[in-house]
């Protein structure tokens, strides 16, 4: 499945379309028209990078060179680094950059931006075990910022054992009746201690 999708241009955000927003689209992936797929890789680092399939596939020397350049060239824009996001990856630097274009949006408005982090099962369960958050490269540049932001890491493991974290979460990483409940109550807990429901 294919998504709209940003990257940055000149400190921009550039929105891309979804490149297979059509039945064309999709039947031109399903006949596999090469030109079609060199259009949806134009903006995929991997597929910019990363040396075409070819007849020289089967010398082991060849598909070794390609195993190598894959590993080096995946450490380089990994999206994570120590445990936690890499600051160098693209994935990293959107995010920020979709983060900070939101924040100054809303003050223009005349609104009080909050930043709201939901924790997922994965990022629960490494805090638990050595105490890191995956995010947590972010979460201090909102603080050098003087953002606005609600962190529910810390919180959602006073409510629960690290290992008893799945009794937070449904199917496929949601969060369950009781997850979502806690998230409620803190959310309003928050704006209440920041006078924000006045």
């Amino acid at each position: 499945m294919t998504k709209p999708r940003f990257t940055i241009v000149n400190k921009k955000l550039i929105l891309i379309k979804n490149p297979i927003g059509t039945k064309e689209g999709l039947a031109r992936i399903i006949s596999r028209e090469k030109q079609y797929f060199a259009l949806l890789g134009q903006y995929d680092y991997y597929w910019q990078v990363l040396p075409e399939k070819s007849l020289f596939d089967i010398f082991a020397s060849v598909r070794l060179v390609k195993i190598l350049m894959k590993m080096y060239l995946a450490n380089e824009n990994f999206l994570y680094q120590d445990n936690i996001y890499n600051p160098d990856s693209e994935a990293f630097k959107l995010t920020e950059k979709i983060v900070d274009d939101f924040y100054a949006e809303v003050e223009r408005n005349g609104s009080i931006p909050v930043i709201v982090v939901f924790p997922d099962k994965v990022a629960l369960k490494l805090y638990g075990l050595l105490h890191k958050r995956l995010y947590d490269r972010l979460v201090e540049k909102w603080k050098d910022n003087g953002y606005n932001y609600i962190d529910l890491m810390g919180n959602f493991l006073l409510e629960t054992a690290p290992d008893n974290i799945n009794s937070l979460f449904a199917t496929k990483g949601h969060y369950n009746r009781q997850g979502n409940s806690y998230v409620a109550g803190q959310l309003i807990n928050y704006l209440q201690r920041k006078k924000l429901l006045e």
